[in-house]
Formats: C-alpha cells, sequence, structure tokens
C-alpha cells in the first residue's frame, strides 16, 4: 500500500508535508509530491515530518533535525533508488527560515533543495493534466497520467465522448473486493480517482 504526500500552506511562511485528507481540508493544497509505503519494510526509512520549538516551521526528515522535535511519521520511503523513483530533495529558504519538499525538477523560489536519504514515485506537483495522446483512424484519445493513466478524451471527427469533470468519470478498469468481514465495501483499488473532490460541495 502507498500513500500520497501533499505539500500544504499553512501559512504565508511554512510549508508542511501531509498525507491522508484531514489536514489536506483545513488547509490550502500546494503540491501532491510523491507516493511512498505507508508501512515499514526491509530497505525503507521512516519519514519525520518534524517541528521547530517555535511551532512556525515543519520540516522533513530521515531521523532527528538539530532544533527540531518529531511531529509526526509521514511515511516509508526506500532508502536506495530503483526504477521509477527518485530522490526526493528538501528545500531550505535562508529568508524565511522555512523547510519545504520539492519534486526533483521544481524549482521553488528562495529555496535552496538539498537531496534527503529517501525515494519515492514523484507525482505531478499542482498540474491537473500530462497527457499521453494517440490517433488513429479519425479518433484521437488522450491518457491523463495525473490520473493513473485513465482515458481523459476520446474525440471522433471532432465529438468529444467522455466527461472528465472529476476523477472516477473516465474510461477506466475496475473491480470490487470483498473484505476480510465477506462484506462488499465498495474497495475498488484501481479507480483512477478517489473520495477527494474539491469540485462537489462540502457535505454537512
Amino acid at each position: 500500500m502507498l500513500r500520497t504526500l501533499y505539500r500544504l500552506a499553512v501559512n504565508g511562511t511554512d510549508r508542511m508535508i501531509s498525507f491522508g485528507p484531514n489536514e489536506r481540508s483545513v488547509y490550502p493544497l500546494d503540491a501532491q509530491l510523491y507516493y511512498v509505503p505507508d508501512a515499514l519494510a526491509d530497505e525503507l526509512a521512516t519519514l519525520n515530518r518534524m517541528i521547530n520549538a517555535g511551532s512556525t516551521d515543519h520540516a522533513d526528515a530521515v531521523g532527528s533535525l538539530n532544533g527540531y522535535f518529531l511531529d509526526e511519521v509521514l511515511g516509508y520511503p526506500w532508502s536506495n533508488s530503483a526504477p521509477g523513483l527518485a530522490q526526493i530533495p528538501e528545500g531550505f529558504n535562508s529568508a524565511t527560515g522555512d523547510h519545504a519538499m520539492m519534486l526533483p525538477s521544481e524549482s521553488l523560489s528562495g529555496y535552496v533543495p538539498q537531496a534527503l536519504p529517501a525515494y519515492g514515485y514523484p507525482r505531478y506537483g499542482n498540474q491537473a493534466e500530462v497527457l499521453l495522446d494517440l490517433k488513429a483512424g479519425g479518433v484521437t484519445v488522450e491518457s491523463n497520467a495525473v490520473a493513473g493513466g485513465s482515458v481523459w478524451r476520446w474525440f471522433w471527427n471532432g465529438m468529444q465522448f467522455i466527461n472528465h469533470r472529476d476523477y472516477g468519470r473516465q474510461i477506466q478498469n475496475a473491480f470490487y473486493y470483498l473484505d476480510p468481514t465477506g462484506n462488499l465495501n465498495n474497495y475498488n483499488p484501481n479507480e483512477a480517482g478517489d473520495l477527494y473532490n474539491p469540485l462537489l460541495p462540502a457535505k454537512s
């Protein structure tokens, strides 16, 4: 099982990494960064979210960080490189004193990145679409890597056949299975989206 690491904007000067929906629904989403395992195993490291004594800066570290205290465990990235993985950089802004996890190719104004001894599957930051297209016989099919490679658009003679207002509407394979108690609880591990949909109104 993998978990997604999100970078959130806690305030004007503190960028913080989180996973899961709770904090993500409270703070503005800055970017989606990496997939990392959610349980410790061989060849995996422990990635900690740290916080300073004044609670003004969150930082990420494998192990301890001088002047910071453990806030929570974020996940368990790989400790060595493998195909598809990228080394995770942690940026530091000396003007604001803020730490921020970054993507390998990312440039954040004022932040100087330094590689952590940790590797994850890189995501797509705040991009909504990274498209791969295929054209043949008057048909154009576009798949969106950000949405798990699901078919995002399908054109034939200029007509678009797919509604992709939110994740889950695309053409994709899907299967459901029983939970350990034998009940069908809508477990759908290969759906392109998730339960978090910013386009829908919040439920009261």
